[in-house]
């Protein structure tokens, strides 16, 4: 999706994120492998908060910590439920990009990065690897959205604390 025109939105925190006009987005900041469990990122009242996560994702200014939860506030401003806006703050956290600022180096791994040395081997390695990492992912965000059922007060640090 190409943004037409430069919108701004900001959190509860005062920050004030925006998608510049003529940004392309692609919804690759929501793990694709959980587009069927929680939404694809083009359609629904997500929708707009997708596209700053992505705008963000791809700018990588702030902390990717602060990045995924402006994605749940913004999810909840545009009306998206609770219980779901939280399910999908799960995913990104656990499937979502991670980098390091200059400023502040993280140790926490990316878990979506997957790197092939060399060789038809290597690639068949890494496949295999990345359909487990997604098996691992899906059972992890159901096992969320379990918790999510049973406690509807659950908060985002618990959330984060069971997919990591």
């Amino acid at each position: 999706m190409k943004v037409l025109e430069t919108v701004t939105y900001t959190d509860p925190f005062n920050r004030t994120w925006d998608a510049p006009e003529g940004w392309v987005v692609d919804g690759s900041s929501i793990p694709r492998v959980f587009w069927t469990i929680v939404a694809s990122p083009y359609v629904g009242k997500h929708r707009n908060a997708s596209v700053f996560h992505d705008v963000a994702c791809d700018r990588k200014e702030a902390p990717w910590q602060d990045v995924h939860t402006m994605y749940y506030n913004a999810c909840r401003l545009g009306g998206v439920g609770n219980a779901k806006a939280k399910l999908m703050f799960a995913a990104v956290w656990m499937g979502g990009p991670r980098w390091e600022l200059p400023s502040e180096p993280s140790d926490l791994p990316t878990t979506t990065s997957l790197r092939v040395t060399t060789g038809k081997h290597s690639d068949l390695f890494v496949e295999a690897h990345r359909e487990d990492l997604e098996a691992a992912q899906r059972a992890k965000l159901v096992a969320v959205e379990k918790a999510i059922g049973a406690n509807a007060d659950i908060t985002l640090e618990e959330i984060i604390r069971l997919v990591e």
